[in-house]
């Protein structure tokens, strides 16, 4: 589907109401019809049925599973509040090494900062429907190796009690 055909979509839903100015809400009732858009790259996009194959819904974490960890200050901690700063602060206080490995003493993984790239191009697969994507612009917050297993973060931070419950929507306001 091309970027004008979204737009038509999208055109035809507030000419139905009459109302020409939509909000977040229309996201989220998208979202409800059990859509999502995937961004193919080159300018193109897909509406595509079943949220459910690329998005899932957090588990509550239980209060016996909140670990206290000791803070210690540096220097450089406050001074970035990016997502790619928070992640490395995350990442030189060993939160992550015990989270991914297990172990916040013996495991050194290498680290790769913040990143965009553009002109990516890949294909995978979602419930046995392929997918291709040409020239997207990605962004990579953090990227963590180790023995051959490669993790990569994508960071979030928002404004004080603007933080939405449901991480999917979150990403589409």
């Amino acid at each position: 589907m091309t970027k004008k055909q979204i737009i038509e979509v999208i055109f035809d839903i507030c000419r139905k109401r009459n109302d020409f100015v939509f909000d977040n809400n229309l996201v989220k009732t998208v979202i409800k019809a059990d859509y999502f858009i995937a961004h193919l790259g080159s300018g193109n996009h897909k509406f595509i049925k079943g949220i459910d194959k690329v998005y899932h819904t957090f588990e509550k974490i239980e209060n016996n599973e909140i670990v206290d960890w000791q803070y210690r200050p540096s220097i450089l901690n406050d001074f970035s509040i990016s997502e790619s700063g928070i992640l490395s602060l995350a990442n030189n206080h060993r939160i992550l090494h015990d989270f991914l490995y297990q172990d916040y003493v013996g495991v050194v993984p290498k680290m790769y900062g913040s990143e965009r790239k553009r002109g990516v191009s890949f294909e995978y697969f979602v419930s046995g429907e392929r997918f291709e994507f040409k020239k997207l612009q990605i962004e990579i917050d953090l990227t963590l190796e180790n023995t051959g297993y490669v993790t990569v973060f994508e960071g979030k931070n928002s404004k004080p009690n603007l933080w939405t419950e449901n991480f999917n929507v979150y990403q589409l306001l």
